[in-house]
């Protein structure tokens, strides 16, 4: 499948100030024999004035892609406006990539170095052998909503029915799916089409091209007031089903740690003050999802605050395990959850006690 083109978002964010620089190597200590004693500490000469500062650290870039013009991609483009990549030293470029699969194939492709992409499409890469590492997670259940047009009652009336998807693969396919087995639907009775991204899927329902679609809010409140009808809550009937994940290739992790490691730290600090900023966070959103209702903006930060937006981002090992299970029916699959989820870094960050000092514990 041929990679589609990367749109930028958002200029990359500049450096951490006061990190200090790398001091230059020593030069090489004579033989033993010839270094004289150590000065005692009643002739070493005291101190009178502080060394010089280091010069910064250069930037870190970083390309960091998301897959939807939705609501779980509102917190980094907060960061971005809030200056917390830059607090964290780091150079960050925002790139949307429509879909979780195509997202994938950037991941895979190293074009994007760090993705918010899709549980199912980095999973079952990962489960096809793609060198993907899951390193955190923003999203731990599917936030999705399957709206229908108004004569669409009950989850019953989609026989026969059209539900738009954005891609095969997608956290929205797995949301389709989950759906009409909740349901007991006959899945040859219902069309699932890939339609593309949440803009794509809303112009298709309003045409008539489809009968239902996987929306989040704050879309989904906007098609409500509109008189179309919410048939399901995904997040209620999928349980430990995850939607968003921080991915990345193990080639990054391997040559770019550190970078790696800032990101997180950035993202804790972005989840707590998204949710706890609250006037910026709504700024934020309206700008990145171009919505400007008020009470549209208060119920989908207030949603994603309490239901869904986690105060550590860690990935769902439960989660991926759940995907795994569901990539075997498929294909024969090898690895285990704990192959290809690495929460290390968020633990080490934890116990380092950068958490609690950020969020309070909140």
């Amino acid at each position: 499948m041929r990679l589609q083109a990367l749109v930028p978002f958002v200029v990359g964010v500049s450096l951490l100030a006061g990190c200090a620089g790398k001091a230059p190597a020593p030069t090489s200590a004579p033989a033993s024999s010839s270094v004289p004693p150590a000065p005692t500490q009643s002739n070493q000469p005291a101190e009178t004035t502080r060394p010089a500062e280091p010069p910064p650290l250069q930037p870190e870039p970083l390309i960091l892609g998301f897959d939807a013009m939705s609501i779980t991609g509102a917190p980094i483009h907060f960061a971005a406006d809030a200056g917390i990549f830059k607090k964290y030293g780091l150079d960050v470029k925002l790139v949307y990539v429509a879909g979780g699969t195509k997202l994938t194939q950037t991941l895979v492709a190293g074009e994007v170095e760090i993705g918010q992409n899709g549980y199912s499409s980095s999973v079952s890469a990962a489960a096809s052998g793609a060198q993907l590492v899951l390193i955190g997670g923003i999203s731990n259940t599917m936030p999705f909503q399957l709206m229908s047009k108004p004569e669409i009652k009950t989850p019953q009336d989609l026989k026969g029915k059209k539900i738009a998807i954005s891609t095969f693969g997608s956290s929205t396919d797995t949301s389709a799916k989950l759906v009409i087995s909740h349901y007991k639907l006959d899945p040859a009775s219902v069309a699932v089409l890939q339609i593309g991204g949440e803009p794509e899927r809303v112009s298709a329902l309003k045409s008539g091209q489809v009968d239902a679609i996987l929306t989040q809010y704050p879309t989904t409140g906007i098609l409500a007031d509109q008189g179309y009808h919410i048939l399901a809550e995904v997040a209620d009937i999928g349980g430990e089903y995850p939607n968003t994940a921080y991915v990345t290739s193990r080639q990054f992790l391997r040559k770019r740690p550190e970078v790696a490691r800032r990101f997180m730290m950035a993202m804790v600090e972005t989840l707590h003050r998204y949710r706890t900023e609250k006037d910026a966070a709504l700024a934020a959103t309206a700008k990145f999802l171009k919505v400007d209702d008020p009470k549209t903006l208060a119920q989908t930060h207030a949603y994603y605050s309490e239901k869904i937006f986690p105060r550590v981002p860690r990935a769902s090992v439960e989660g991926v395990t759940n995907l795994l299970a569901s990539e075997a029916k498929k294909k024969t699959v090898t690895i285990t959850a704990r192959d290809i989820v690495d929460n290390s870094m968020l633990d080490a960050l934890e116990k380092e006690g950068f958490v609690q000092k950020i969020t309070g514990g909140k």
